[in-house]
C-alpha cells in the first residue's frame, strides 16, 4: 500500500497522533437523506435521517448527523439529482461517531455493493 501517515492534532491528549489516510478527502456541502439500519438486528428497523455533509472520499465520506449512530450501522445515502447529472445513491456503514458542538460527527466506510435498506 502506498497510503501515506498524516501527523494530525488529538485533542483527547497533549500528545500527536498518526493517522493513515487511504484516500484523498474532499470538501463537500450539503444535506442529503439517508435511511440507516442498526446493526445484529434482522428485524426491518430503519430510519430515515438528514446528514450534513463535511467530506468525501473514494473509500468514505464524514457527516454531521444531529443524533449518534450506532457503529456497524447499515446506511445508504441519497445524492439527489442536480442540474443535468443523475441522482446516486452510496451504501456504507457507520466506523467512527462522536460529540460535536452541532450534533454528531459520523465517518461512513462506502460499501460499493451493499444496499442498507
Amino acid at each position: 500500500s502506498t497510503a501515506s501517515l498524516k501527523l494530525v492534532d488529538d485533542d483527547n491528549s497533549n500528545a500527536m497522533a498518526f493517522e493513515r489516510r487511504v484516500a484523498n478527502r474532499f470538501v463537500i456541502t450539503g444535506q442529503v437523506t439517508a435511511v440507516r439500519k442498526p446493526p445484529h438486528t434482522d428485524e426491518p428497523i430503519n430510519r430515515i435521517c438528514s446528514f450534513e455533509l463535511l467530506n468525501i472520499s473514494d473509500t468514505g465520506l464524514g457527516v454531521i448527523s444531529r443524533e449518534p449512530v450506532e457503529l456497524q450501522s447499515h446506511i445508504t445515502i441519497f445524492f439527489p439529482p442536480h442540474g443535468p447529472e443523475r441522482g446516486f445513491d452510496l451504501y456504507g456503514q457507520a466506523v467512527r461517531c462522536h460529540a460535536v458542538d452541532n450534533g454528531y460527527e459520523i465517518g461512513i466506510r462506502i460499501k460499493k455493493d451493499q444496499m442498507a435498506a
